[in-house]
């Protein structure tokens, strides 16, 4: 069976969005504006679906529990951890909203620390480490500033208030990249003036490692 086919036999009467799936493959996160992939899915928007390995039972992350309203679009490109636990989603409200989920049964999702709750997702992809528990994402407040943290994916989807980011950079960085260990950092540093440069860091002891 296709993943996006219709509660009613049908193909879905909306285009899906890049899929992401676990490294296991036993779990693959999309978006889709079909209306047609949930019974419960009335709202009209871009949503995002679970479906879960070996039958792949599709599940519609509500988009209430990610955020305080049910009016509005998530990103076409939602991120799953590698082992599968936590889901990365945006929110179109004027902003895109990042909300993090975690997808174990009864767990809560958090929204963003207040440090940096009005933020845009739009610097490059978001990454995990391979297992799950830490998350680098490049972040701007209102288009003002771009920076680079990294998080614990538990305590972000658990919503301890506050969350507070590991590590943040520098303003004017962005599209990190986060070793498999979640130990080394990656990202590119976009001085006012000057040359762009990679740094590569370890951002537990704060120590830049080249560049």
């Amino acid at each position: 069976d296709l993943l996006t086919q219709g509660v009613d036999g049908a193909l879905g009467n909306g285009h899906p969005a890049a899929p992401s799936i676990s490294a296991d493959g036993a779990r693959v996160l999309y978006s889709s504006a079909a209306s047609n992939l949930s019974s419960e899915d009335t709202n009209h928007w871009r949503d995002a679906f679970l479906s879960d390995a070996p039958n792949f039972y599709r599940r519609w992350l509500r988009p209430t529990r990610f955020f305080s309203a049910s009016g509005y679009d998530v990103d076409d490109a939602p991120l799953i951890s590698p082992d599968g636990r936590f889901a990365l989603l945006a929110y179109r409200d004027r902003l895109w909203l990042p909300r993090l989920a975690d997808l174990e049964p009864g767990a809560y999702s958090g929204n963003l620390p207040t440090d940096v709750l009005r933020v845009q997702l739009l610097l490059g992809t978001p990454r995990f480490s391979r297992d799950g528990r830490r998350l680098a994402v490049g972040l701007t407040r209102s288009g003002s500033y771009e920076f680079v943290a990294v998080y614990d994916s538990l305590a972000w989807a658990a919503g301890d208030d506050p969350a507070a980011a590991l590590w943040r950079s520098i303003d004017g960085a962005r599209d990190p990249m986060l070793s498999a260990d979640g130990n080394r950092l990656a990202y590119l540093h976009l001085p006012k003036t000057g040359t762009n440069a990679v740094v590569v860091i370890d951002w537990a002891s704060n120590q830049i490692l080249f560049t």
